[in-house]
């Protein structure tokens, strides 16, 4: 703990105390003089006792004090309040968003598409997460890293802006190979939490299944998956043709799938919301997986309660020098 002075300038006058002592000591001689001079040894011992010297030099200690004190108020000590995160672990999170063609449904509002509600939601739970490293890995029918861990947070941003449902050209939805990718290039030589936040509407109708066996492959290498369910139940239709039919496909959000699997991965699932109601479960849930103090806002909120209950620094002299000044007054000349 740091203590600083606000106005650092009053401490220079505290250079006054030492010519205070020496008047003090010089006006004691010269009383002692005087006495000397208009008395008999005799009547100045009794004068001398009279007087109390020694409560009179107590008073200009006291003095002393209570001025040093004053000075020290007047600086304005304060403890150090820059707020620093205490990371006791590392944490490494790989975003895997879903860009096949179901997320380009109109089922989400007031969001124009899943896919622009996912990548707002990224934004947000990227900026409430103190991450040493963060990537995104998007998908369709295979997957694509499309940037690796880093520490950059602006060149995610920039790559998570261009995302579109054209970013990959093939059709069809493999949430596994996002999962085995992420799981691949995770740097397993480091001590650090690994995360994967899968963002997605769960459509994978050609290999249903694959995406829980991946799951359970990436807790087996101390990997947490997490979900966050885009989409609605009903279902939208969307600017495809299904062949067998001739008509458009109709699509929705595939909770059983996503829910299976965040329990195999040992995470949540977390269907979306207007609110930031779906960001705060999954900020809440990593949490407890870490247990550590790399969230922003619960260091905050314990720095808050602290100092509501810390007296200041420079209310301490204050105190001291009235409680001197107390004493002063019953001390008789």
């Amino acid at each position: 703990m740091n203590i600083t002075f606000a106005q650092p300038g009053y401490l220079a006058l505290l250079l006054i105390v030492p010519f205070v002592v020496l008047f003090a000591v010089r006006s004691r001689t010269r009383r002692r003089s005087q006495l000397r001079r208009f008395a008999s040894n005799e009547t100045s011992g009794r004068l001398n006792i009279e007087v109390h010297s020694l409560l009179r030099a107590s008073k200009w200690v006291l003095i002393c004090h209570v001025f040093a004190l004053m000075t020290l108020a007047l600086a304005g000590p304060h403890y150090d309040e820059r707020l620093e995160m205490v990371k006791l672990r590392e944490v490494d999170v790989f975003y895997l968003l879903d860009v096949s063609n179901s997320m380009a449904a109109r089922d989400v509002p007031p969001a124009p598409t899943r896919l622009d509600l996912a990548k707002r939601k990224i934004r947000t739970l990227k900026d409430r997460l103190i991450g040493d490293r963060i990537g995104l890995i998007v998908f369709s029918n295979r997957a694509y890293t499309l940037c690796p861990l880093t520490i950059d947070e602006n060149a995610f941003d920039v790559f998570l802006d261009d995302v579109d449902t054209d970013t990959i050209s093939a059709g069809g939805t493999n949430i596994s190979s996002a999962i085995r990718k992420a799981a691949d290039s995770f740097d397993y030589r480091t001590r650090s939490e690994k995360v994967i936040v899968l963002v997605s509407d769960g459509e994978e109708p050609e290999i249903r299944g694959d995406a829980v066996k991946a799951a359970q492959m990436a807790f087996s290498k101390g990997i947490h998956v997490f979900v966050l369910g885009i989409g609605s139940i009903e279902g939208s239709h969307i600017d495809e043709i299904d062949p067998d039919t001739g008509r458009s496909v109709n699509t929705s959000l595939d909770l059983d799938k996503l829910r299976s699997v965040a329990e195999e991965g040992r995470g949540i699932f977390v269907e979306w919301s207007n609110s930031n109601r779906d960001v705060n479960r999954l900020v809440d849930g990593i949490g407890k997986i870490v247990r550590s103090s790399v969230f922003e806002t619960e260091t905050r909120s314990k720095a808050l309660e602290f100092s509501m209950l810390t007296i200041l620094p420079c209310q301490i002299p204050l105190f001291a020098a009235i409680i001197l000044l107390c004493i002063e007054t019953f001390i008789k000349n």
